[in-house]
């Protein structure tokens, strides 16, 4: 019986994977999507032509009204890359439609192809090609393909180094304000290279995880520190997220992680700040981040829009079209994901930003963030926020935000920058974290779903006073199929109502021209993006209904989601500095604010509590900054705007220099730190690693520290100058075993004079407590005083010795302290060859461990080693006083060695080879 079950389970399955698939033409994606509903049809791909190309379900007959077709040829499965050029690439990735009959075929072409990988959930692998020279004709050809690609895995991180600004972005200001939203029992995993899992700036949040890479990279470990950073290393290397885990996958895989390796690790949301070549297509990495995405609809992909905008692309609907169309992936042509470009502190856009629209006319990036090296930090940012937004939607609501609540969130809080209204350049504009937070708190969003054909209706309560309302429609879509023309498969439409009037999404023009693309935005109905936002400025009070359509669906429903924002009018909200933003001084700086008034400022400035003092006149108050260069020295300072004939006062700030900790000494017990003196501050803090931050842990009136090194578990400090109550800017961490500094000395070093003495000199490291400072050479095995200084304000103390004779001699230096206590240096050796010396060591040596030192004073000489039958073994000029050779080309045993000087010998020795 089971013989027979097996036999026919393999007749049935030999059956499917014989039969050729039964190809449709339909005319509209509505039709397909309710043939999809329905089961009909297993797979439709958008063609260029407008029409889709439906392979029928294998039980499935072809109904009457369907058009059946028979004539097409396999290169409707090759991308347009691929098409356009057709060689025959050495790896490809291969999207299928049965991967149990791709399998089978395999079986049959092994010695042809290999499968490195495959993401089954959608259904791709990436295929190696071993030794078919018509690899590309004999892949399209097999019945289970529909999609074939070229492979890229030529990755590159796109930011050379990384700064950040917080203050751009407004993360500063949700650190002042929300202290207690700080990532803090969130996760995210950076996906490239592995970072330092040592870095103090992410000490105790290292997540394990199998997937990392084996190669660490600096970028790696920038982007970590922007999301996730602890602020331990320097005040700038705090991350939005400085409390989060952070875990680590390599993009050598460019697929989508295991969903459960993440989320058994509590992380849903990565970040991808990487990129490869321009691709426009619709591909199967693409398609792989919009399944998981819809397996997982919390978990949220975040990706670099790239650094290619001078690269122009070679093919695709936008081919030949510079400054557009050049997102670096085409994984970035997802749907289901967040693509963010970055802009520098005055909210430019780099023109070397990689630009939209996506392959089918999407708008893309949809955000932009600072990163003025490059997107992957823009990236990065948004990927901190979101994790902010991720921890106060889960304290709310003890669950998850859906990953495209998220999205509309951050687009519906975002600020309008370059052109007005939506573009391909900046999306829907620059994120902005503390109105983000601000919309999360006071519940500005709703969840829906809605089922083919149907309606649903989302009140907007607008109060008094308005003067921008925002609102952003979002979903994650089903995957389009790897190639489509549109990726977009279930639309929704939405259309604002209030009283008699209607307005509809802004929507760009995708036509592929120069032209086209630069036209700004218009409202219609909007059938290609998964966004739809829709802004009304000076709205008036009342409660204007959010319209929410589907037509046919090609699932049974379309879970959606809405946030909207509500800008006052005539406001001005200082954003930078806050109290929590101590500024360096004479640096030049940027002050921030959010502001909805249509006047210009004028800008005037505090110091330690003095007269306001006029900064500029007219300042145009929408560029939300203004460029400052804080004064030298230490104060205290209020900026205030006046508006209107109103003033509005920001915090109370501090500005103070830069401080320089240094190590005093750094003795087997104990440490002394010392710092610059700061004029004004009253006290300094001192901080120290405790767990996972830096901590304070007492505070010094003078301007040294010392300590037993038992007393504290970290060796890395921090100096924090405290002025009028307040603290001032703190210095970066220092190490105090890293600084080179011993106890009492930073160094001691003998060298040889043109004149063959012997030049010594200590620096030391801090001149407290030293009475005197005493040079000693060793003679005859024990260290006799040569010279004795006392200690003056100096650090530098030399001595040189004149009596220096051939052969190896030794020094020290001994400090003798007010307490009677003497610390010694290190010893320094100075070798030194007369016409009397000649010195061989080691002896015995361990040939092959050790080389053969001679000391002579190097003046034509020439060394012979003999046997113990007087054979000559090896021969060796000696070209300098101290010259070291190798004695690996002689075997084991005692040998005899003389020293020549011109012919005659002048010394000779013994010497044991091991």
């Amino acid at each position: 019986m089971r013989i027979y079950l097996g036999i026919l389970f393999l007749l049935i399955s030999l059956n499917i994977y014989s039969q050729s698939p039964k190809y449709i033409i339909v005319s509209s994606r509505q039709e397909v999507n309710e043939l999809l509903r329905n089961h009909v049809i297993q797979y439709a791909k958008a063609l260029s032509s407008g029409n889709y190309l439906c392979i029928v379900q294998a039980d499935q007959k072809v109904q009457k009204r369907l058009q059946p077709s028979d004539s097409l040829d396999n290169r409707w499965k090759i991308a347009p890359a691929l098409l356009q050029s057709r060689f025959n690439n050495s790896i490809y990735t291969v999207q299928v439609t049965d991967i149990y009959a791709f399998k089978q075929w395999l079986s049959k072409h092994r010695e042809s192809f290999g499968v490195p990988f495959e993401h089954a959930s959608s259904q791709t692998f990436v295929v190696n090609v071993l030794k078919d020279i018509h690899a590309l004709d004999t892949l399209i050809n097999c019945k289970s393909v529909t999609f074939v690609d070229k492979y890229t895995h030529v990755i590159a991180d796109e930011t050379p180094n990384s700064f950040q600004d917080f203050s751009v972005s407004k993360v500063n200001i949700v650190h002042d304000v929300y202290p207690e939203l700080s990532g803090e029992g969130m996760s995210v995993c950076v996906k490239e290279r592995s970072f330092d899992t040592t870095d103090i700036d992410l000490a105790g949040r290292y997540i394990y995880s199998p997937l990392a890479d084996a190669e660490q990279s600096l970028h790696a470990g920038q982007m970590a520190t922007i999301i996730a950073g602890g602020g331990n290393t320097t005040p700038k290397s705090k991350g939005a997220a400085w409390k989060s885990k952070v875990m680590s996958s390599s993009y050598n895989n460019l697929f989508p992680d295991d969903l459960a390796m993440l989320t058994s690790r509590n992380v849903w949301l990565q970040n991808h700040s990487y990129g490869v070549s321009v691709n426009n297509v619709y591909g199967a990495e693409a398609r792989a981040y919009d399944v998981n995405a819809n397996t997982d609809p919390s978990m949220l992909y975040i990706f670099s829009a790239g650094n290619s905008g001078t690269t122009v692309s070679t093919s695709g609907t936008y081919a030949g079209i510079a400054g557009y169309a050049n997102l670096s992936g085409n994984m970035k042509m997802a749907k289901n994901i967040l693509t963010v470009t970055a802009v520098d502190k005055e909210g430019v856009i780099n023109t070397l930003n990689s630009s939209g629209p996506a392959y089918d006319g999407r708008v893309k990036p949809e955000l932009t963030a600072f990163g003025s090296e490059g997107t992957s930090d823009a990236a990065a940012m948004v990927s901190g926020i979101s994790l902010l937004v991720q921890q106060v939607y889960k304290e709310h609501y003890q669950q998850l935000p859906d990953a495209a609540l998220v999205k509309a969130i951050l687009i519906a809080s975002s600020q309008d920058i370059g052109k007005a209204g939506i573009d391909f350049i900046s999306g829907y504009g620059s994120v902005d974290a503390y109105k983000a937070l601000q919309l999360v708190k006071a519940s500005w969003f709703m969840n829906g779903s809605i089922s083919s054909d149907e309606e649903k209706q989302i009140t907007i309560d607008v109060p008094v006073g308005i003067k921008t309302l925002k609102v952003a429609l979002t979903w994650n879509d089903p995957a389009a199929a790897a190639g489509d023309a549109i990726a977009l498969v279930n639309d929704l439409n939405s259309t604002l109502i209030y009283k008699s009037n209607q307005w509809r999404p802004w929507v760009l023009n995708h036509y592929p021209h120069l032209d086209s693309l630069a036209l700004p935005a218009v409202r219609r109905e909007d059938h290609l993006n998964t966004v739809e936002y829709i802004t009304v400025d000076n709205p008036a009070a009342g409660s204007y209904q959010l319209t929410v359509t589907a037509g046919s669906l090609a699932t049974d429903l379309q879970n959606f989601n809405v946030a909207y924002w509500l800008d006052s009018a005539d406001i001005f909200q200082w954003t930078y500095p806050t109290k929590s933003d101590p500024l360096e001084a004479a640096q030049p700086v940027y002050l921030r604010w959010n502001n909805t008034f249509n006047h210009t400022g004028m800008l005037e400035i505090s110091l330690d509590g003095g007269a306001y003092q006029s900064v500029a006149e007219d300042v145009t108050l929408t560029n939300g900054f203004y460029a400052w260069t804080t004064p030298a020295g230490v104060h205290t300072a209020v900026a205030r705007m006046q508006v209107n004939g109103i003033y509005i006062v920001s915090d109370t700030f501090t500005i103070a220099p830069a401080m320089q900790v240094q190590v005093g000494y750094n003795c087997t017990e104990e440490v002394m730190l010392q710092w610059n003196k700061v004029p004004g501050a009253q006290r300094y803090r001192l901080f120290t690693m405790q767990g996972n931050y830096m901590t304070p842990v007492m505070d010094a009136a003078d301007t040294a520290f010392i300590f037993r090194k038992d007393q504290y578990t970290s060796s890395y400090f921090a100096v924090q100058p405290v002025v009028d109550g307040k603290s001032a800017l703190r210095s970066e961490s220092y190490h105090y075993g890293d600084q080179g500094v011993h106890c009492y000395y930073r160094n001691f070093i003998a060298t040889l004079t043109s004149d063959n003495a012997a030049q010594l000199a200590l620096t030391l490291s801090t001149l407290y407590t030293v009475e005197t400072v005493t040079f000693e050479k060793e003679e005859s095995g024990i260290f006799a005083p040569l010279h004795t200084t006392g200690a003056d304000d100096n650090f530098l103390y030399a001595y040189t010795d004149e009596t220096l004779q051939g052969g190896v001699t030794r020094y020290r230096a001994a400090i003798t302290l007010q307490n009677g206590n003497i610390v010694y240096s290190d010893t320094a050796a100075l070798y030194y060859g007369d016409d009397r010396t000649y010195i061989v060591y080691p002896n015995p040596i361990h040939a092959s461990l050790q080389s053969l030192e001679v000391l002579t004073d190097g003046d034509n000489l020439t060394m012979v080693f003999y046997d113990a039958t007087g054979k000559i073994v090896k021969t060796q000029g000696l070209y300098n006083s101290l010259f070291r050779f190798s004695m690996t080309d002689v075997n084991r045993g005692f040998y005899i060695y003389r020293i020549f000087r011109n012919g005659q010998a002048v010394a000779s020795g013994r010497l044991m080879v091991e």
